[in-house]
């Protein structure tokens, strides 16, 4: 997952340093379970999620001067069929989370598009948006 976003950010870079415009954004995804990792997963949490949090913030100091914003989303338990098949598997989630449901997937759009809004969102790069209904750790 990780080399797959640098990889992508990487061209993405490239293309957007030639373009004469300034406003562009690189909107990496992660997960919100990053910082704290989950129980029967480590393929979804952890070092590897911290990974592209730390690209995130490392490529938004080197791109800054350009114009160029990263931010990286952080969701967790968003209505997808691998939530499904998971709940099913281990049981209900809901327990975990302040609102008491799963976000769905055009939540998670909508704080996308709110960062790639330059009039709204135009002072952050460098950062993640945990997109987690409260639910921690």
């Amino acid at each position: 997952h990780a080399s797959g976003v640098f990889t992508c950010m990487k061209e993405e870079l490239v293309l957007m340093k030639r373009s004469a415009t300034s406003g562009a954004v690189v909107v990496n995804l992660s997960s919100a379970f990053a910082p704290w990792g989950v129980r029967l997963s480590t393929s979804t949490s952890g070092d590897r999620g911290d990974m592209v949090a730390a690209m995130t913030r490392s490529t938004a100091k080197h791109v800054g001067d350009r114009g160029i914003r990263v931010v990286c989303v952080q969701p967790r338990m968003v209505d997808t069929p691998l939530l499904t098949r998971y709940r099913k598997k281990h049981g209900d989630l809901l327990s975990e989370c302040p609102l008491g449901r799963i976000a769905s997937a055009n939540e998670i759009a909508e704080v996308i598009l709110f960062l790639c809004d330059s009039s709204k969102a135009s002072y952050m790069t460098g950062c993640s948006v945990p997109v987690h209904g409260g639910a921690e750790g």
